[in-house]
């Protein structure tokens, strides 16, 4: 998403400028025939790789949110028991197991609590500013922005 971003907002105005003085070159006939060609190629190519991008980007998320909800799914029953034998839920993730949180999502997930109640955090990089809470008084996921 961040590369769509980018190329809209910086390609985008470079290659408009360049499609209006190809159009006034041609209008003046001062233009080559294999100049413009050759630009659409680099166009078409651009193009290309930025839907590549896309695709590849949003395969990477996808896989991210699956692995993020699989981890909290094996996680929040050891913190469920760790609460059932202490009175109150573990104020650091490692206080339970040596669960590690899975190495594609890393630094995205984060876990809180103030001993009453737990909640699992992911910064979605996808959605720019927002990302998914789960928490223990819901016990459901739920979009944040």
């Amino acid at each position: 998403m961040l590369v769509y971003v980018a190329w809209f907002w910086l390609g985008g105005p470079l290659l408009l400028a360049w499609g209006v003085v190809q159009l006034v070159r041609l209008a003046r006939k001062r233009i080559n025939h294999s100049s413009l060609f050759h630009g659409l190629k680099i166009l078409g190519a651009a193009v290309l790789f930025s839907v590549m991008s896309l695709v590849v980007g949003e395969g990477v998320g996808h896989a991210k949110r699956e692995q993020m909800k699989e981890f909290v799914q094996r996680a929040v029953p050891l913190v469920d028991a760790y609460h059932a034998s202490h009175g109150n839920y573990p104020i650091f993730l490692n206080e339970v197991s040596d669960v590690e949180i899975p190495f594609l999502v890393g630094s995205d997930l984060s876990y809180s609590s103030n001993g009453e109640r737990f909640e699992f955090v992911y910064f979605d990089n996808q959605s720019l500013m927002g990302g998914l809470l789960y928490s223990s008084s819901t016990r459901k996921w739920s979009r944040w922005s």
